[in-house]
């Protein structure tokens, strides 16, 4: 009774003081920012309709069977409950926006294990005193730990992993730089530093230094490392041009078996 009641007075509230009207991507977006709060989304796109589902049936109880429009039999009408969170295109009845957002009050808002935002821009390029400028993470599954992926406005992107068996989330891992590494990366290898140096500015491995140059396409004094087999002296030849041709790989002698004697 004390449920029903409640709904009753939530109506009553909605008919009196309607609050302002939202688009229907505004819905959406609210009702998934209110589902990342109270620990029912993985991430700003992937909601866990599982338990949102069965969270709201043992809130309700029997209720949900009285009240108009919102059961056919055992399953929700119209599957509303999986659609109100999804990417709204139409109206929604009232009472189930009602239904919903009575249920996401009573819930506690999850606790990160990544701690309370904002979070730090942790940029080498962009050193900003640690200031936490990062308002909001996603979060995604991979086996059997959990991502989150940390994006600062200039670009910079890092990790950290939270493994189900340890409540202790994993050191940030750097993804991304963004458009500050290219001119950076370029002048300093101008400026003739080496290749320790420049991953010690950027708190990374030299071959992760020499990873990332090569895929932005800037010419270094150093290359990644070749197979051992193209410093053998049929792996090159000079062309008519004189430009160096790549030979194929020279094929080893089967030394697996002794030469035939008893010819």
């Amino acid at each position: 009774m004390t449920t029903l009641w409640r709904i009753a007075q939530a109506s009553t509230a909605l008919l009196l003081d309607p609050p302002a009207a939202r688009t229907p991507a505004g819905w959406t977006q609210y009702y998934r920012s209110e589902m990342q709060r109270s620990g029912l989304a993985s991430s700003p796109t992937r909601m866990r309709q599982r338990e949102l589902e069965a969270g709201l049936r043992a809130h309700y109880g029997a209720c949900l069977r009285v009240l108009p429009g919102v059961m056919d039999g055992d399953r929700f009408t119209g599957d509303w409950l999986a659609g109100i969170v999804r990417q709204q295109r139409k109206a929604v009845d009232p009472l189930h926006h009602l239904l919903l957002q009575d249920y996401l009050r009573s819930l506690s808002a999850a606790t990160s294990a990544f701690g309370e935002g904002p979070w730090a821009c942790r940029n080498p390029l962009h050193r900003t005193g640690s200031k936490a400028c990062i308002r909001a993470f996603s979060q995604h599954r991979n086996h059997n730990h959990t991502v989150a992926v940390f994006a600062c406005t200039c670009g910079y992107v890092y990790t950290r992993m939270l493994r189900d068996d340890d409540p202790a989330p994993g050191t940030p891992r750097f993804q991304s730089f963004g458009p500050m590494l290219a001119p950076t990366l370029r002048t300093w290898i101008e400026e003739r530093h080496s290749l320790r140096e420049i991953g010690r500015r950027l708190e990374l491995d030299p071959k992760t230094v020499v990873r990332l140059s090569a895929s932005l396409g800037i010419d270094t004094p150093w290359s990644p490392k070749c197979p051992s087999w193209l410093h053998h002296p049929c792996a090159t030849r000079r062309g008519p041009q004189g430009d160096t041709v790549r030979e194929s790989r020279p094929r080893r002698r089967n030394t697996a078996m002794p030469p035939r004697r008893n010819w």
